[in-house]
């Protein structure tokens, strides 16, 4: 049971690492989008910020949860 739990965490752990650095890249991207003089790109660089946001706040939350759930089966 602890090989397992110690996968889980790892995979867990690499999973969030993942989506830091995809989100920071996106991030970037729609940065340089949003600098952008036409609105149409400006308002998708927008939408798309959101979104990065969001996504990183789920995988965040997914980490967090998985943590919360080994200490307490643990």
């Amino acid at each position: 049971m602890d090989k397992i739990m110690a996968g889980l965490n790892s995979l867990s752990g690499a999973a969030t690492l993942f989506a830091g650095g995809y989100a920071t890249f996106k991030f970037i991207l729609m940065g340089i989008g949003h600098m952008e003089k036409n609105p149409q790109k400006v308002e998708a660089a927008r939408d798309g910020m959101k979104n990065i946001v969001v996504g990183l706040g789920i995988a965040l939350l997914a980490f967090a949860i998985t943590a919360w759930l080994k200490g307490i089966f643990g």
